[in-house]
């Protein structure tokens, strides 16, 4: 198995049996280079669970553990769960057994590791004592916050109902140094960096406001930031900013610093959508781009690889270099 990059493995499996064969690939001892960077890819695993284990807690305590003994998963004595099978370190999220608990704590196992859950470790759930979150035999999520000899530390946590990606190309070289494709590759195999199709949102506007430099425009040109209506595929459409507020004239720069809406589909529709697909088909996209003014907004489906790839040519003076996993 593997633990560190098993999306990024996964993607260079499947190109590499696609080019070569399934029997080259596994009989043949191949040796493959990959772009990968193993701190880089380190720090994007963590970045992931953090942040969809920070949206978990915003969202509340859920509850409703699996039960070892209720369940018959095992027994208290004897259970070893998938998790204890790797390395446990600091600032890892790992599935512990509640093995007591009372009304001021909770001791659970972590493999090897013992802890002791007190009230300030689960603050956030909103319940005052241990004994109101788990019952003896639960299998809860941890966050290890330090590990002394053969005592942890730890954060309640839950496993994450969200789910997120990562990616990270050097912009020179096109070489992809990170991927994360999800929470968990054991419990979906589905890449959100490269399959899942996602609204992009005003990271789309550079594309228009880089068609608009190419039309001429200055950044110092100015645009009427006001209450507007207008035609989009036969229906009446009146663009909102996301703060509900108009600012007035403003400038192009400050139309895209601030990502104001209303100006970005007057400069679309002024200058022509077709043209704003032309250019963000030269950055390199080829999603379906539906010829709309909500476009500009973000409303077309691209993938996270496709969109970070596009963004390369930005830093690197307008040239592109195709992204790639294999040297």
């Amino acid at each position: 198995r593997n633990d560190l990059a098993p999306y990024f493995i996964e993607e260079i499996r499947k190109y590499l049996e696609r080019a070569y064969g399934t029997e080259a690939v596994h009989e043949r001892g191949l040796r493959v280079y990959t772009t990968l960077n193993v701190a880089m890819q380190r720090a994007a695993n963590q970045a992931v669970r953090d942040g969809l284990h920070a949206h978990a807690r915003r969202h509340g305590w859920r509850g409703n553990l699996p039960n070892l003994l209720r369940d018959k998963l095992g027994k208290l004595e004897s259970y070893e769960d998938d998790d204890w099978k790797r390395l446990l370190e600091k600032g890892a999220y790992v599935t512990g057994l509640v093995t007591a608990v009372d009304e001021k704590a909770a001791t659970v196992k972590l493999g090897t590791y013992r802890a002791l859950v007190t009230a300030p470790d689960f603050a956030w759930t909103g319940r005052k004592s241990p004994a109101q979150l788990f019952h003896v035999g639960d299998l809860g999520m941890f966050h290890i916050r330090e590990i002394s000899g053969s005592i942890a530390r730890v954060d309640v946590e839950q496993k994450p109902v969200a789910q997120g990606a990562l990616v990270t190309i050097d912009n020179a070289s096109g070489e992809i140094k990170a991927m994360v494709g999800g929470y968990s590759f054991e419990e979906s195999k589905f890449n959100r960096a490269t399959q899942a199709m996602r609204q992009v949102g005003s990271s789309f506007k550079p594309y228009l406001y880089t068609a608009l430099i190419e039309e001429g425009y200055s950044p110092f040109d100015t645009i009427l930031d006001e209450p507007f209506t207008t035609m989009s595929g036969g229906q009446e459409y009146s663009p909102q900013n996301y703060d509900g507020k108009f600012e007035g004239v403003i400038t192009l720069r400050r139309a895209l610093a601030g990502s104001r809406n209303v100006p970005a589909v007057k400069l679309a529709e002024k200058l022509g959508v077709e043209k704003v697909i032309d250019v963000a088909r030269r950055f390199g996209i080829t999603s379906p781009l539906p010829p709309y003014l909500p476009l500009v907004l973000g409303a077309a489906e691209i993938t996270l690889l496709e969109h970070t790839s596009a963004f390369t040519a930005f830093p690197n003076d307008g040239i592109r270099i195709e992204s790639h996993l294999i040297r």
